[in-house]
């Protein structure tokens, strides 16, 4: 469907559009594209493009190699910093976490994000509080590609691990039907009582209930 007439029909908070430069599609809002001269007066360029257009001459920091015996980059904030400021994680090459521990605070075990599990991931945006739910082989690199087109930190809230590709589709779905109410655009949801419930169930090791009808315990 062509993008004007998705905003005719559904507003432009409910609409996706891909970025003029690299094309990854992202929601019609100021979180992902900044103010420009578009019919509906945003850029035509994600903010990552855009801000790379403002900024031509890269950071030293970004330009410099790493010393990898005493520092890492920071996949969430793309900071430089000491090895001190990562976890410990056995299944990483140099034995350090991918995110540092200010980033990772609050975060699911490393574990939940290795490729090719399938698992159904629960990403926060820190300013509006609203939650997308996502079904992913390889969340560490969704989470990475959500955080690039936004404006604002994302916050990995809960993960849930399933056996294979049709129980994480089913348990998708069913996630889809308990949060519809609170369903925004493009599968995020505003902040409510039931997924509340949903993430303290997965916190817990509880498997949620699928259907409207039972009772989250």
């Amino acid at each position: 469907m062509n993008h004007w007439i998705q905003e005719e029909l559904f507003g432009l908070e409910h609409t996706t559009r891909p970025c003029a430069r690299c094309r990854q599609e992202f929601p019609r809002t100021p979180d992902f594209f900044p103010a420009g001269n578009c019919r509906d007066g945003y850029s035509s360029f994600c903010r990552k493009c855009s801000q790379a257009d403002a900024e031509p001459v890269a950071r030293s920091d970004n330009l410099r190699l790493l010393d990898p015996a005493r520092e890492k980059r920071c996949e969430t904030c793309r900071e430089v910093r000491p090895l001190q400021d990562f976890f410990m994680d056995s299944r990483s090459q140099d034995g350090k976490s991918w995110v540092c521990k200010n980033c990772g605070a609050g975060m699911p075990a490393s574990g939940a994000l290795e490729a090719n599990q399938t698992a159904i991931g629960f990403i926060q945006d820190t300013r509006n509080q609203r939650v997308k739910v996502v079904i992913s082989r390889n969340l560490r690199e969704t989470l990475s590609q959500l955080q690039e087109g936004a404006s604002v930190p994302l916050r990995l809230l809960a993960v849930e691990r399933l056996k294979s590709q049709d129980e994480a589709e089913d348990r998708f779905m069913a996630y889809q039907e308990l949060l519809q109410a609170d369903h925004v655009f493009n599968n995020w949801y505003a902040s409510s009582r039931t997924l509340e419930r949903i993430l303290a169930s997965l916190r817990n090791a509880r498997p949620p209930v699928l259907t409207q009808r039972q009772k989250l315990s």
